[in-house]
């Protein structure tokens, strides 16, 4: 029997092939060569893996990575380093790998270079993922590059993580010695000098209550609907997309953990959504007041329209805790779904976050080139030119 003669039967017998295909195919000769490449097709659809969508929970160490979104392979992000493991295992075939609009990918966060998180959610395309053991598979690969994929989750097809979420939980740790009483004539350009390490000496300062109040305080004008347009870049002023809504800010008690000598606190941000830089501009502009003689009320100046630039405070000390899914949660129970929650992995989480997260971040601040200390000093110097700044 022909190829020609085959396509044709086959064609005329696959109830999945419409009419127009059937009409196409069976009223015009063929040659070889197109028989033998339409029924490479027809049959490799049949064998396709089945894919559906899924919800990814995954948690990193954001060191070593240039932020979570995908970028050219030269540089190394979390998600070409996802990608390529969901290669490894076959879960996503290498074309689509590369092709966001093949394998629906969507991440629920966008965190920059250097910060992590202790869980983002990404929804994708994918096969295998109803196997007992795909999860260990994965992991075994990723968790020796500081990327541990918590749960697999089965979510409609509709399913868009970013837009589905409610909130975004943030946390900052700040070492409290930043928040020491600023020096006059600091010079930049000098770089972290032995001076600075026996002012900024860690191991034996301790913050007044008076002076986390008064941060707290500062915090606390974030709240609300606000326009943001200098807490961020590229933004214009009247920006629409400038108004973020704010929902909720913590500071912890200081403390110092295990053989750590530094005390720190811990700043945590609840809001709708945040643009780029924001949390860290918001950290740096609110301990340059707690710290100096600057008024509380000094940090309206910048949430109205004017444009004034503000530094960002290190990316070390920042990292994603979770996105929240309040509201999506209840369709998902209406349509049978399981709901995207961590409550199970709460003891795992807080392992993650203490053994690999914050061990790293009190690695770093110890680290050339004191990244916290430059942080500091950059406060002092922006104060010594502060009356020639139009506010």
């Amino acid at each position: 029997m022909d190829l020609a003669f085959q396509l044709r039967l086959f064609l005329y017998g696959n109830r999945n092939s419409t009419k127009n295909e059937r009409d196409e195919y069976t009223m015009k000769p063929l040659s070889l060569y197109k028989c033998r490449r339409y029924l490479s097709d027809y049959l490799s659809d049949t064998t396709r893996l089945r894919k559906r969508r899924v919800g990814i929970l995954l948690g990193y160490v954001g060191t070593g990575y240039y932020g979570m979104q995908y970028n050219t392979p030269m540089f190394p992000t979390i998600e070409s380093t996802l990608f390529d493991t969901l290669v490894s295992v076959g879960c996503i075939s290498k074309d689509n790998s590369v092709d966001f609009h093949k394998n629906g990918f969507m991440r629920a966060c966008r965190t920059d270079k250097g910060v992590h998180a202790m869980v983002n959610v990404i929804s994708v395309k994918m096969s295998k993922y109803d196997e007992p053991h795909i999860k260990d598979m994965i992991n075994k690969l990723l968790v020796p590059k500081g990327i541990r994929v918590w749960d697999i989750k089965m979510v409609n097809k509709r399913f868009n993580c970013r837009r589905a979420v409610s909130s975004r939980w943030y946390e900052y740790l700040l070492p409290t010695y930043v928040l020491k009483e600023p020096r006059k004539d600091v010079l930049m350009n000098e770089g972290v000098t032995s001076i600075d390490l026996v002012y900024y000496n860690e191991d034996c300062y301790s913050v007044p209550d008076l002076r986390i109040g008064k941060l707290e305080s500062v915090l606390n004008h974030y709240l609300g609907t606000k326009r943001f347009h200098n807490f961020t870049t590229g933004k214009e002023t009247m920006d629409s997309s400038c108004m973020r809504y704010v929902k909720n800010i913590t500071i912890s008690p200081p403390f110092r953990k295990d053989d750590n000598k530094t005390e720190w606190v811990s700043l945590k941000i609840q809001g709708q959504s945040f643009m780029l830089h924001q949390i860290r501009k918001m950290i740096w502009l609110a301990t340059l007041i707690a710290r100096s003689n600057l008024q509380i009320e000094y940090v309206d100046k910048f949430l109205q329209d004017s444009r004034i630039y503000i530094p960002n405070a290190p990316a070390t000390g920042l990292l994603l805790n979770y996105p929240e899914f309040a509201a999506y949660n209840e369709k998902l129970k209406r349509l049978g779904y399981e709901t995207i929650e961590t409550n199970k992995y709460r003891k795992e989480l807080q392992e993650f976050k203490d053994k690999f997260i914050y061990k790293r971040i009190f690695q770093q601040e110890t680290e050339t080139p004191y990244p916290f200390i430059l942080f500091a000093k950059s406060q002092e110097e922006w104060l010594q030119t502060i009356t020639h700044t139009k506010v």
